[in-house]
Order: C-alpha cells, then structure tokens, then sequence
C-alpha cells in the first residue's frame, strides 16, 4: 500500500515538473502580451525558420502589436511637397515617440484635401519608432493627389489609428 502511495506521489511530481515549463512560458506570454520582450522573443525563436530579417520582423510585428493610441503623445508635422523628378505630390513629414512607455510601430491617418471628393487613407507601417525618436516619412501613391501647391488651409488630417510595444524591462 506504501508503495501505491509512493508511486502516485511520485506520478503526480512527474507531472507537474514536466508541465512547469511549458506552464511557465505560456503565463509568461500573458503577462508580457503586447511588449517588446514578446517581439524580441518571437524575434528569437523563430530565426531558424529560413525567413530572412525583414519578413521575420513583419511577423512578428503584427502578432505583437496593440493599439496604444489613448495611451501614447504622438508629435506629427505633415505637409504635400511636389517631387519634380517624378511631377508628384507627396504627404510627407515627421512621427515623433514622445512617449516613455512605448515603440510606434504602426500609425494611420486620414487626410482631406478639401480639393478632392474623398478621405486619404494612409498607413505608415513596420514602424519600429523609440521613445523620443523621429521617423521621416514621405508618401506619394495618393489616390486624392492635390491639383496645385497644397497650403495648410486647402487640407485636414487626423490620427486614426497608433499600435505599438509596451517597453517592460525585467
């Protein structure tokens, strides 16, 4: 009878060390949810799986990323500026990361040239934006291009959308 007892003590030990690993990674997973130390995780295990650098961090971006934009100050400077080597308008400007707390990686905005019949739709994505940074950017495949010059009174543009990592340090 002591050794049944012995034995199932022993078997439920077994289990439960056999278990703790896989238990530990996956409340890990929880609690770091939506963080940096997840992406660089993602980042980590998978390099072996043939993809190169760029493809990888895509990936692992869009399985890491939250929406933050209630919890983060984002600086924006935008404007059209005409390319005349390919005679193209393009909203181009700046993101800055005023926040502590995150990386941008993704932000949306909507642009109105009161000129033309609709909304812009623009996405700046696989964005990897630190605290305090700035990211130029420069985008020319508008669907609204203005006519003439744009001045800040002939258009409008909003913050739609802003994902990011929660920094978390160990």
């Amino acid at each position: 009878m002591n050794i049944i007892k012995y034995l199932l003590i022993f078997f439920v030990l077994f289990i439960f060390i056999a278990s703790y690993e896989q238990n530990s990674k996956f409340i890990e997973s929880r609690i770091y949810k939506g963080t940096l130390i997840e992406f660089s995780k993602c980042l980590e295990n998978n390099r072996k799986q043939g993809l190169n650098d760029s493809v990888l961090q895509k990936l692992c971006l869009i399985k890491h990323q939250q929406d933050i934009a209630g919890a983060i100050d984002l600086g924006v400077k935008v404007a059209y500026e005409y390319d005349s080597y390919t005679e193209k308008y393009a909203f181009a400007g700046y993101l800055e990361n005023k926040s502590l707390d995150y990386v941008v990686t993704y932000v949306q905005l909507f642009v109105d040239h009161k000129e033309n019949p609709g909304i812009e739709i623009i996405e700046l994505e696989w964005l990897l934006i630190q605290p305090g940074g700035k990211e130029d950017f420069s985008f020319s495949e508008l669907k609204y291009p203005p006519s003439s010059y744009a001045k800040e009174d002939k258009f409008s543009w909003s913050i739609a959308g802003v994902k990011g990592l929660k920094i978390t340090l160990k």
